[in-house]
């Protein structure tokens, strides 16, 4: 799913997709996976520069930075289930300036699913 919105991505035009992990650990993880077969940059503590294209980073290594696109990976109720993690879920959804996607696997987190409740009007229909 990943590669296949990648891919999407390097067709869009756009300059800079961001791939938000929840941990600067999940995302070297996905970085060693993904760099195997595509051009992509590790944004991590010990980076020196953001550069255009597909960049894998942390929602922590990600404050303070603006994506045309953003893919946030394990967007599931494992990962994000707390409090805490509604904030951190926050940031990383927000740094997306033009297209906004979430993936998971299992449950989708109930951060997502409970946000969903604000958008129906009261007669049961989506707005």
């Amino acid at each position: 799913m990943i590669k296949k919105k990648i891919r999407a991505f390097q067709n869009s035009g756009h300059a800079t997709l961001g791939i938000i992990l929840k941990t600067n650990s999940a995302a070297k993880a996905l970085y060693d996976v993904l760099s195997r077969n595509c051009q992509a940059h590790l944004i991590s503590p010990e980076s020196a520069a953001f550069v255009n294209g597909v960049s894998i980073t942390s929602v922590q290594m990600s404050k303070g930075l603006e994506f045309d696109q953003v893919i946030i990976p394990a967007a599931n109720s494992e990962t994000y289930s707390n409090e805490y993690d509604r904030s951190l879920l926050y940031i990383a959804c927000t740094r997306a300036m033009h297209r906004l996607s979430l993936t998971y696997t299992g449950e989708l987190t109930w951060l997502i699913c409970a946000s969903d409740s604000y958008n129906k009007k009261r007669d049961g229909s989506s707005v």
